[in-house]
């Protein structure tokens, strides 16, 4: 991630505008401009109005190599929209940086740029977000050579290393104890061939120590620092210390475990005692689309709690294929759950680089156990009826008068009684994690008509529409601020009109995969015209899921057991660890990669892994 200059000047414009059907559907406009922002190689910029003490989302950009806004697929952007804000009660606009695939309403930690709007709520100065006044920061150096000509105080430092590794995050730093108190020697690492470096990956000689009291040093403390530490104490890992030897100005360094481990030792076995409740999970699935971002997990929920079956993704033929784009051609094995207590199946879909384990808020399907209590179908999770939907569209454009571009608007409403009427048979999705979003393809390219929850009353978006003169039922006029490669006004005809279901905490800007209602708009459309839209839910993704015992595998296991006398006794010799800064964990390397079997304090009673 790039940083940001502490230089940078940023100005923002807001202008309050009145959208919508409803008094209270207010909508401010913000015109932000800055001046030395600098891209961001991961993540993105979020902006923020700080509203009656809470954040509101102005929307996610970055900037490109000119200076200029972009959308997170790189798309100029001109202006922000952001729907029923209170300007009175707006006090400041924030700057946030945020990582990939955010979704939530909070700014992330780093907010690097802030500044509190005017009084007539129309402008705000932003600055650095620091927190302190640099205006006046200064310093100095000097140029001199202590170890060319040492004052008494001034010494050299020799460390030598045995076996000492070299870490892959993070540094090493020496310290001094000099009258209790620690004085560091300098921070390193060591490289492959055990040799001490910099930072930089450059030899060490020596380390060279100014103004030390030598006659008060006590003893020599090696800890590791997080990257990027800078302060005067040492961290809370200190595997190695050594107190200073009779002649003051040298010691030996050994571990801080604090324990005497001499004579330690262990015998293990390999066995698979929790075995008998392991599972194979077979899925099939129809219509699941593949992830271009992310991937797919699925998920036992036993007993309330939900237990991961594996990540996976769907190739282009709809076959399930590992994260690498590998065929799975075997099932997945879920190890250690209690069969009677399975409840249901859930799919949901992961950001990239996920390894927590619980479900991610997008969960499109799901599905319960059978009767058998080893079974079940699968099918969409949205929590509504879909059967018997349907709808009807017209092309017009409201926003810019009668008779005019009407072919460059689609509404979704029925005319054909005389009065206005909803054109969609939808069921309600107010209160659920899904929302509905309108949709055209033009020339091959979808362009959103806005979300909303019923047939009845105005959408969530009017960027393309030229006024707020609009009827209650969602819908869009398509007349100006064009995406990069169209043009406004349109022509609709021969394109898609489309009625997709999203996940309300979806960021992706392509239609979701669940889109129930479709219909191709004539070639020869006229409008004001009622035009059908096709029952689309038997495309909708479905499945099947199956559990069956896995079949034992007793080398698929170590404990740190001894059974050579009959009773299982502890198979380690190591002393009790309770009370230390230090825990003992097992691990086995498994084709090069160390997994963890649990860490523990002693050598009877369970470590705190399953």
């Amino acid at each position: 991630m790039k940083r940001i200059a502490t230089t940078t000047i940023v100005a923002i414009m807001l202008v309050s505008l009145m959208a919508g059907a409803l008094a209270e559907d207010r909508t401010v406009e913000l015109d932000l401009q800055f001046v030395n922002l600098e891209p961001l190689d991961s993540g993105h910029y979020e902006g923020w109005l700080i509203v009656d003490g809470q954040p509101v989302s102005t929307g996610k950009f970055n900037v490109d190599a000119s200076g200029g806004l972009v959308d997170l697929e790189g798309k100029s952007i001109d202006t922000f929209r952001v729907k029923g804000v209170d300007l009175e009660l707006a006090t400041m606009f924030v700057l946030s940086i945020e990582p990939e695939g955010d979704t939530d309403a909070v700014p992330a930690a780093v907010k690097p740029l802030a500044g509190s709007l005017d009084a007539d709520k129309e402008t705000a100065d932003l600055s650095a977000n620091l927190g302190v006044d640099l205006s006046s920061i200064s310093g100095k150096y000097i140029l001199a050579t202590p170890s060319n000509n040492f004052p008494p105080e001034d010494y050299d430092l020799d460390l030598d290393f045995d076996g000492l590794p070299m870490l892959s995050s993070g540094h090493y730093e020496g310290w001094l104890i000099v009258d209790g108190n620690p004085v560091s020697t300098g921070k390193f690492n060591v490289n492959e061939g055990g040799d001490l470096v910099d930072l930089d990956g450059n030899m060490i000689e020596a380390f060279t120590l100014m103004d030390l009291n030598i006659d008060n040093v006590e003893m020599f403390v090696l800890s590791i620092e997080e990257e990027g530490d800078n302060d005067a104490i040492p961290g809370t890992v200190k595997p190695l210390s050594g107190a200073v030897d009779a002649s003051g100005l040298a010691g030996t360094i050994a571990h801080t475990v604090g324990v005497d481990l001499s004579g330690a030792d262990g015998v293990y076995i390999l066995a698979t005692p929790s075995n008998n409740d392991d599972y194979y999970l077979d899925l099939t699935f129809d219509n699941l689309a593949p992830l271009a971002s992310g991937h797919y997990e699925g998920w036992l929920i036993v007993d309330g709690s939900p237990v991961s079956t594996g990540k996976f993704n769907v190739d282009a033929g709809g076959d399930l294929v590992d994260l690498t784009g590998a065929m799975l051609t075997m099932p997945f094995l879920v190890m250690d759950i209690d069969i009677t207590m399975v409840e249901m199946f859930v799919l949901s879909i992961e950001a990239e680089g996920d390894n927590d384990a619980i479900p991610g808020a997008v969960k499109p399907l799901a599905g319960a156990v059978d009767g058998s209590g080893m079974a079940g179908e699968i099918s969409h999770n949205i929590g509504v009826d879909l059967s018997g939907i349907g709808g009807d569209y017209i092309l017009a454009t409201p926003s810019d008068g009668a008779d005019t571009n009407e072919l460059s608007g689609i509404w979704y409403l029925n005319r054909s009684t005389g009065t206005p009427v909803a054109g969609l048979n939808l069921p309600d999705l107010t209160g659920t994690d899904w929302i509905y979003e309108g949709w055209v393809v033009i020339g091959g390219v979808p362009v959103t008509t806005g979300r909303f929850n019923m047939a009845e009353g105005v959408d969530g978006f009017d960027g393309y529409s030229a006024s707020d003169m609009y009827p209650p039922f969602p819908g869009e006029d398509f007349l100006e601020n064009a995406p990069s490669g169209l043009t406004f006004p349109t022509d609709l005809s021969s394109g898609l009109a489309v009625i997709s279901i999203e996940p309300r905490v979806d960021d992706d800007p392509a239609p979701f995969q669940f889109k129930p209602l479709v219909g191709t708009i004539p070639s020869d459309a006229t409008d004001h015209l009622e035009y059908q839209l096709d029952d689309m839910t038997d495309g909708l993704p479905t499945g099947m899921f199956s559990l069956s015992g896995a079949p034992t595998d007793e080398l698929s296991g170590i404990w740190y057991l001894d059974r050579s006398s009959g009773t299982p006794v502890a198979g380690l010799d190591l002393p009790d660890l309770t009370g230390t800064e230090w825990v003992y964990e097992g691990w086995v390397v498994i084709d090069g990669v160390p997994v963890t079997s649990g860490r523990f304090d002693m050598v009877e009673g369970f470590d705190d892994f399953d």
